[in-house]
């Protein structure tokens, strides 16, 4: 939690991400070379034949693959949500515009400005409360917007729906562990009872939010 609430608070470079990549992979280099050579080692010890093992050469640069193609799944899974450590430096330009108006605010998913606004309308709510944890930045995020409008109008009264700006609302998404938008909370009695990190359909939320209410 700490390291989370440092990066949400001191916007780092944009050339974090850059580097975190790199070290993962010297990482994996070096870790799975290791292991290549110690195994080829053993190998031999064993009086083992086999030339990818018993080689050093060969089974440390097997290993050293092996870590490497490991990094890099790994770096690349979980596309469905962005990292909250992409901060200002990294992340495109976007317009500064709400398209809601007036007549349209009570169909669509309401956006919470203040910690306070929070405070009332989700942690004192009579009722359950959907909030999604979101950036203009953020792709994922854009994806799952209208499946949380359509929720703002098919939810009704049986539960509210907010959006909170991480980037406006640091404090609230240190409290709540927001370490990859879009997240989305069920809240209900001031309490989260339901998390759900990256991009899900909307049945799941549904499903979250009746089992909020009690069926």
């Amino acid at each position: 939690m700490a390291r989370w609430t440092l990066r949400l608070a001191s916007e780092p470079s944009a050339f974090d991400g850059v580097i975190e990549m790199w070290w993962k992979l010297l990482m994996g280099l070096a870790v799975g070379g290791g292991l290549g050579y110690g195994w080829s080692r053993v190998v031999r010890r064993q009086g083992g034949t086999c030339p990818m093992t018993n080689s050093w050469p060969l089974a440390t640069l097997l290993g050293a693959g092996l870590g490497l193609f490991a990094v890099m799944q790994f770096h690349t899974s979980g596309t469905d949500a962005c990292p909250v450590s992409m901060l200002a430096g990294s992340r495109p330009a976007t317009a500064q515009t709400d398209p809601r108006d007036a007549t349209e605010a009570r169909h669509m998913a309401q956006v919470i400005q203040t910690d306070t606004d929070f405070e009332s309308k989700v942690l004192q709510a009579g009722k359950p409360v959907l909030v999604d944890f979101y950036a203009d930045w953020c792709q994922p995020c854009k994806y799952l917007s209208p499946v949380i409008e359509e929720l703002a109008g098919e939810l009704g009264d049986r539960a509210d729906v907010y959006k909170v700006d991480v980037d406006k609302l640091q404090g609230v998404a240190a409290k709540y562990g927001i370490q990859s938008i879009p997240t989305v909370i069920v809240f209900n009695g001031g309490q989260p009872a339901s998390t759900f990190v990256g991009v899900r359909g909307k049945e799941d939320y549904v499903a979250a939010v009746n089992e909020a209410a009690g069926g």
